[in-house]
């Protein structure tokens, strides 16, 4: 038999997709631990988060910078040694940057996981943050920041966010050469008393967990951090957006950059799996509106998306793209053409299905395996999303209509109300 390569596959609809069961234990010292087992793997990962970000700095860049440096020393271990405990272990630590959290992630195998976790205990609760690894910390990122502040995009990015929630919100500001140097051991010596003990933590458990790990568990972690309490949580400023275009010359580039976007609502908000699919029809994936015009037949740029950004207050539904200066304001037309559509015409059913089982498929793609399914569940966690049921947000997907659609595009995609920011030669 023959493959007809001139038809499309056919779109299947997708449903009952839901989280695997997991499992809800907490140590001695209180601290919430939530497992998830899998024995189709000798992999073993403990992932651990506090919630604290930049909302709770005293200080901009602490909350990042004590995050990075918890590997560089501790009361039993230096930086050298800790590093070297993890190659022996064949294992690996990592503290990818978050905003709104941080986050720890040891990945090994099983019958290494007993001998790791009390190098671990050590340097969450005793950091050392020795001073020359903090200047080694400022010096790699002031040299990253100056090569990063020639690229337009960046640059675009950086300015985009700055107006549209405001300098002086927690994700608004950028940072400079100064914020990095006027960084000190004090300032992450009192982040980490501060905000890192058990109020603040959570514990994610995967793979193959044997029981005396999770008895070893207890014996060091679980006797992190006892009595020690956070302070009142900061007020975290209100928005104060500005609309509008703002034009920046940068030079020494031929490539300019563009970034439109609209505010929207917090993750938690029952508009948001609507806008999911919005903004994957817009932008969201290759086959989109923006990429199917802009792209694939007008040649306009190699890449252009659209992104849907949520913080802890606000959210932001944003396009970028970078082209040549003589395709900006074509690109700009056509990107407020594909909008006034979507406000002005609804969405074909064919289209929509096809959307939604992209985007289900990609769920269902995120929940294959135990250690790819807990990256799912401690997400949802520090989105603060443990009360709302994944298996509804799916059907509420799935439920979108062409008219839901067409509502959600006039809410948001306000004629007055969006930020422009572009970056020229």
């Amino acid at each position: 038999m023959s493959l007809n390569r001139r038809r499309s596959p056919r779109v299947s609809s997708i449903s009952g997709v839901r989280l695997p069961d997991s499992e809800n234990i907490f140590l001695d010292n209180g601290l919430p631990v939530t497992l998830l087992h899998g024995s189709e793997t000798e992999a073993l990962r403990l992932d651990i988060c506090f919630k604290v970000g930049r909302q709770h700095e005293h200080k901009r860049m602490a909350s990042r910078a004590t995050a990075s440096m918890l590997k560089e020393g501790s009361s039993q271990y230096s930086g050298k040694a800790f590093a070297e405990k993890m190659d022996t272990l064949g294992s690996s630590w990592e503290s990818p940057v978050q905003l709104d959290y941080s986050h720890f992630s040891w990945l090994g195998l099983s019958r290494f996981g007993m001998e790791a976790l009390p190098v671990i205990a050590d340097i969450l609760e005793n950091p050392t943050f020795p001073t020359s690894e903090i200047h080694a910390f400022v010096q790699r990122n002031v040299a990253r920041l100056k090569v990063e502040l020639t690229k337009p995009d960046v640059v675009g990015y950086r300015t985009f966010t700055a107006i549209l929630l405001g300098e002086n919100h927690p994700f608004g500001w950028n940072s400079t050469q100064e914020i990095f140097e006027n960084l000190a051991k004090e300032d992450l010596q009192k982040h980490h008393s501060d905000w890192y003990n058990t109020e603040t933590c959570q514990c994610f458990l995967s793979g193959n967990v044997p029981l005396p790990f999770l008895d070893m568990l207890n014996k060091t972690v679980g006797q992190l951090f006892i009595g020690k309490k956070s302070p009142p949580s900061p007020v975290i400023p209100k928005i104060n957006p500005n609309f509008g275009t703002t034009e920046i010359k940068l030079s020494g580039t031929l490539q300019s950059s563009l970034h439109i976007g609209y505010l929207t609502g917090v993750r938690q908000h029952d508009d948001y799996p609507t806008l999911l699919v919005l903004n994957t029809i817009l932008g969201g994936f290759f086959g989109s509106r923006l990429m199917t015009n802009i792209r694939e037949k007008l040649g306009y740029t190699y890449h252009i998306q659209s992104n849907l950004d949520t913080y802890p207050d606000v959210g932001s539904l944003w396009i970028n793209a970078e082209l040549s200066p003589d395709y900006l304001n074509p690109t700009r037309k056509e990107i407020f053409k594909e909008i006034n559509l979507l406000k002005n015409k609804p969405v074909s059913n064919s289209f929509l299905k096809m959307v939604k089982s992209y985007l289900i498929g990609s769920e269902l793609n995120a929940l294959d395996g135990t250690l790819q399914a807990m990256e799912v569940i401690r997400e949802r966690a520090m989105e603060g999303l443990e009360k709302i049921d994944y298996a509804t947000e799916i059907e509420k997907i799935n439920s979108v209509s062409p008219f839901q659609l067409q509502e959600m595009a006039n809410k948001y995609f306000s004629q007055d109300n969006f930020t422009e920011v572009r970056v020229t030669p």
